[in-house]
């Protein structure tokens, strides 16, 4: 456990997120940490413990969620497209009327998956009164964080650049 440690740490980790992973990976933080001769000190916080279980399930869930969030969104900003589409090419009232049924169709679809969403989320919302994390899930969280910096930022970027492009789909059609 030192050897990894002192590995971990040589690697540029900070003290808690190698005393973390150490954790994670050997078992028990009391018994390591007086291996180290860390001291611990007790939280007089009663309450339920978040467990990594838990955690790994809101986790799941988080990732399950965000694709329907984004198919929601998606649809909204792209419900009006058939609508301008028929009135610029054809313009009658029926097509007109065609364009807002799927415009409707469009935006209530994406609020059956926020809604949807929503109650996935909600089974979750018990855990910001939690008020006692152990640090292994701490550093869990951090670990899985740290993996999903990336295609976060790609993914935002990439959103952005979308939604300042979108006017000119307006323009062509």
């Amino acid at each position: 456990m030192k050897e990894k440690y002192n590995e971990l740490k040589a690697q540029g980790k900070t003290e808690n997120e190698a005393i973390g992973i150490v954790i994670s990976e050997f078992g028990n933080i009391e018994e390591f940490a007086q291996e180290l001769g860390i001291e611990i000190t007790k939280h007089n916080e009663t309450g339920e413990v978040l467990s990594l279980k838990v955690a790994k399930d809101f986790l799941a869930s988080e990732k399950k969620i965000a694709p329907l969030i984004a198919f929601g969104v998606a649809l909204c900003v792209i419900s009006p497209i058939l609508l301008l589409v028929l009135l610029g090419k054809y313009g009658s009232l029926t097509n007109s009327l065609y364009g807002f049924v799927a415009l409707f169709f469009f935006v209530a679809s994406a609020v059956g998956f926020f809604i949807y969403s929503g109650v996935i989320f909600s089974k979750y919302t018990y855990l910001k009164d939690i008020k006692n994390v152990p640090l292994s899930v701490t550093e869990y969280v951090k670990i899985k964080q740290k993996e999903f910096e990336k295609p976060f930022v790609i993914s935002l970027i990439v959103s952005v650049v979308l939604f300042i492009i979108s006017p000119v789909l307006v323009v062509i059609f």
